[in-house]
């Protein structure tokens, strides 16, 4: 396992968590809803930008567009013909446009780890 996967991320003001909890994240204007793998929401004023290069030593994590950062170990579909992904919490991504190929080297990468 990797030992990145345990390390807390800042999310603003006095939270913390531990990465492999988070599953989404979703940017809602000024504000991020950092979604739980228990089900639970979180609240911070935080952009999603700000969050995302706090993500940027987890690689399990990715922008798929402007509103979502998911963690690529909560993905249990992905549809190349919809450019979208499905994760565990049944939230459906669209894959933007410029983020596919990016995207696709990412994915590739991240199944011949496991």
């Amino acid at each position: 396992k990797n030992p990145m996967e345990n390390l807390r991320v800042h999310l603003g003001g006095r939270k913390n968590i531990i990465s492999d909890e988070v599953i989404l994240l979703e940017a809602d204007t000024n504000y991020t809803w950092i979604h739980l793998k228990d089900g639970s929401k979180i609240f911070v004023a935080t952009t999603l930008k700000t969050l995302e290069a706090r993500l940027y030593p987890f690689e399990n994590f990715f922008r798929f567009n402007r509103t979502f950062i998911a963690n690529l170990n909560y993905m249990t579909e992905f549809s190349r013909s919809q450019h979208e992904v499905s994760l565990s919490n049944k939230t459906t991504i669209q894959i933007s446009r410029r983020r596919r190929k990016d995207f696709l080297s990412k994915f590739i990468i991240q199944k011949k780890l496991k």
